[in-house]
């Protein structure tokens, strides 16, 4: 394992520390808590989906290097 990646603030403040892995936080909202139209909804939990793809990407791309 190489990184540990939280992406809500409780888990950023209550995970563990693990020995020798790179940890990030990605705050992340999430799309659960969301309310509003079936549309609306289904927008928000699209960008964050899109948002964690995006971050995923962007961190493959620096651990390339």
């Amino acid at each position: 394992m190489d990184a540990v990646i939280t992406v809500c603030g409780e888990a950023n403040e209550t995970c563990p520390a693990i020995p020798h892995v790179n940890r990030l936080h990605w705050p992340i909202p999430e799309p659960a808590k969301t309310t509003g139209t079936q549309e609306e909804v289904v927008s928000i939990f699209r960008a964050v989906r899109d948002d964690i793809a995006r971050r995923v990407s962007d961190l493959l791309e620096e651990t390339k290097g």
